[in-house]
């Protein structure tokens, strides 16, 4: 599980600095291919959300968030961990597109972004 939440996290921290990348392919990519993008960035926090619902479907028994965490504590970690990184990678995804997007329809009220 160690390999798994080392490999998630790295993951992120890779997407997290391949922002300027994606910035720059922005403005000639596809805009489904960057919605999926920034949809995959929220699948741990989901996962996270879900994971009493997950155990319920699979063992049939309900538990709350409290007893998973005691009991699964390697893999409430490592999904934390993800979840955090990802939340973060895909609200910056998410402003810039949003940034971008107001960029096209009104460039000037655009540059008032900066002053926020």
């Amino acid at each position: 599980m160690v390999f798994i939440t080392l490999g998630c996290v790295s993951l992120e921290i890779h997407r997290f600095l391949g922002v300027p990348r994606w910035r720059q392919r922005l403005q000639t990519g596809m805009r489904w291919r960057q919605l999926l993008g920034i949809l995959v960035s929220f699948l741990p926090l989901i996962i996270l959300l879900m994971l009493p619902q997950i155990v319920l479907w699979s063992s049939g028994r309900v538990f709350s968030y409290l007893i998973l965490f005691k009991s699964m504590l390697d893999i409430t970690i490592g999904l934390t961990l993800c979840a955090v990184l990802g939340f973060i990678n895909g609200i910056t995804r998410t402003l810039a597109l949003w940034r971008q997007l107001c960029w096209r329809i009104a460039p000037a009220a655009a540059l008032n972004l900066h002053d926020i």
